[in-house]
């Protein structure tokens, strides 16, 4: 899960896992997710603010196209 580029122990309650054009998106690291919500969670906000375009939120997450395609498919997320 390296591309999801989590925290270490050592940082805040919530971490921001983006920041693009001041928007910021957090995740509660308080055990409420499990990584795969995180992660679940974190592919739909990417994919709402890129307005679905698999490419640039794939470049926004530091991972590639075929990557993202996958996971959107493992999570049957809308991707329009």
């Amino acid at each position: 899960m390296q591309w999801l580029q989590l925290p270490s122990k050592k940082q805040a309650d919530t971490m921001p896992v983006l920041a693009e054009n001041s928007q910021q998106l957090h995740i509660p690291l308080d055990g409420s997710l499990t990584l795969q919500g995180m992660e679940k969670y974190i592919l739909q906000k990417v994919l709402e603010l890129t307005d679905y375009n698999v490419t640039a939120a794939a470049r926004m997450l530091g991972s590639t196209r075929e990557t993202l395609r996958y996971r959107v498919q493992k999570y049957h997320l809308k991707c329009d």
